[in-house]
């Protein structure tokens, strides 16, 4: 029995910690913009017009130009998404260059041709900024109700209390 019971533990300790790491998940899928053929996290302007393209190589070079004027810091807090787009594009703890404003333009641009190309009757299924906020309150509704179950099965695996009260709360559920 006692093997079990570790095996419990073992398994909602594990599920604790996936859900702790959700939000990174999350945070993960929300990338910033980057063109269509670009590597992690970096904007190689490709699929853009020229006038962003040249806003893309500016803003580059104005922040190679400011790491090595110094006016960009190397130890400023980041978040493990930025960091590591950091490091992988070479820019090190200073960060990325500013995303230029064409991009996030340009892009809501493609996005709307593409919705006009979609039948009226479907058209109703795209989100704004409400569907985008409904969406957040119910996923952290859920994840904290999935943290808290979890940390009851932790509890109750080591508590014979705690598994009785919910044994008596099944029942009276007619479980």
């Amino acid at each position: 029995m006692p093997k079990s019971r570790f095996a419990v533990a073992m398994v909602a300790a594990t599920a604790l910690a996936a859900s702790a790491l959700a939000p990174v998940a999350s945070a993960a899928e929300n990338k910033p913009s980057t063109g269509p053929s670009s590597s992690v996290g970096h904007i190689d302007g490709t699929g853009y017009s020229d006038e962003c393209q040249e806003a893309i190589a500016q803003a580059r070079e104005d922040h190679e130009q400011g790491i090595d004027d110094g006016t960009i810091p190397g130890s400023s807090f980041m978040g493990p998404q930025e960091l590591g787009y950091s490091i992988v594009n070479g820019y090190g703890s200073s960060g990325m260059p500013e995303t230029p404003e064409c991009i996030e333009e340009e892009d809501q641009q493609a996005e709307d041709e593409n919705w006009e190309k979609v039948p009226d009757w479907l058209q109703s299924m795209r989100g704004n900024d409400t569907t985008e906020l409904v969406f957040a309150v119910v996923g952290a509704i859920l994840a904290i109700g999935a943290s808290a179950t979890q940390a009851a099965t932790i509890a109750a695996t080591f508590s014979p209390e705690i598994r009785n009260q919910i044994a008596q709360a099944l029942k009276q559920f007619g479980y």
